[in-house]
């Protein structure tokens, strides 16, 4: 990342904590949140400033709940991870039914890929004719005033 982003990111990252003092000063630690410095590392390394925008929005979020007397928003990816279940071998069976939902899926798609690229034929080629109709509709308005204007100059020649 350029030095110029970098400090924009820092720039940025003061800005929020002070903001976030001023609004809500008692909930506040002293010391930046955590997940805001994880945001900050995240613009640093990557290309964006996307993390440390969410995260300004979710700590506004809070602080606006928080000062509104309402509870906390603990968010899942905050709180306590679930146990990962159980991983066991797949029987010979479970594998073969695996194996089939997925050539199921393929086959699946590729149907509804085929289905798709014929709908979007059909369109084009009903575009085209439609066009080819309006073009024949403009030509014969335009014969048609033409004729109004000839009418005219004859019956009154000026």
């Amino acid at each position: 990342m350029h030095t110029s982003v970098r400090e924009t990111v820092r720039r940025h990252l003061t800005s929020v904590i002070n903001r976030m003092h001023n609004d809500y000063d008692h909930k506040q630690p002293k010391e930046p949140d955590v997940y805001l410095k994880n945001a900050v590392e995240k613009c640093i390394h990557g290309d964006s400033l996307m993390p440390l925008v969410k995260e300004e929005l979710k700590c506004r979020i809070q602080i606006r709940r928080l000062s509104k007397g309402q509870s906390e928003i603990v968010l899942e990816s905050e709180a306590a991870p679930a146990p990962a279940p159980a991983k066991h071998p797949l029987t010979e069976e479970e594998v073969f039914k695996k194996n089939a939902r997925r050539r199921q899926n393929r086959e699946s798609a590729t149907r509804s890929r085929a289905k798709e690229r014929q709908r979007i034929a059909h369109l084009l080629e009903r575009v085209s004719q439609l066009e080819a109709s309006n073009n024949k509709l403009l030509h014969s308005i335009e014969v048609l005033r033409e004729q109004i204007t000839n009418k005219k100059t004859k019956e009154n020649p000026q």
